[in-house]
């Protein structure tokens, strides 16, 4: 019996370029972040999320009520981690 592949997998040499691209363009972004800071930061949610708040600090309120629709087993883990 033969094997037949629906898709076969990228070679070796390929996934090795590919990850050296995303870890430039990573680089790149954290390095934009490290010399422009909060400027960088909001291009990149602009252009990646489409969002631009006014302001990107949470209030003490915000991150209470956002910090109460937290699972109790989801802020355990994020304890744990």
């Amino acid at each position: 019996m033969s094997v037949t592949y629906l898709k076969r997998g990228k070679s070796e040499a390929e996934r090795f370029t590919d990850d050296a691209a995303v870890r430039q363009t990573v680089e790149g972004i954290l390095k934009d972040i490290e010399t422009r800071g909060d400027a960088a930061v909001r291009e990149l949610a602009e252009k990646f999320d489409k969002y631009s708040p006014p302001s990107f600090k949470l209030s003490a309120d915000d991150i209470e009520a956002l910090m109460g629709k937290v699972s109790p087993r989801d802020m355990e883990d994020i304890k744990f981690a």
